[in-house]
């Protein structure tokens, strides 16, 4: 959840909790970037995750 005060303005986040030990997420882009991030963070919540790449392999 975000809330801010426009694109160049502060920015405040606050982290959401999702229940997601043991279900499945796909992710596009998940080999670079935010896409990785998520892909990083959902596996470590116990989620098996599918992801795409475009590029290289070796770096998804």
């Amino acid at each position: 959840m975000c809330s801010g005060q426009g694109l160049r303005g502060r920015v405040d986040q606050q982290s959401v909790s999702l229940p997601i030990h043991g279900k499945r997420a796909i992710v596009t882009g998940g080999s670079r970037g935010i896409g990785a991030a998520i892909v990083r963070k959902c596996a470590e919540q116990g989620a098996t995750i599918a992801f795409t790449y475009s590029a290289d392999a070796e770096v998804a």
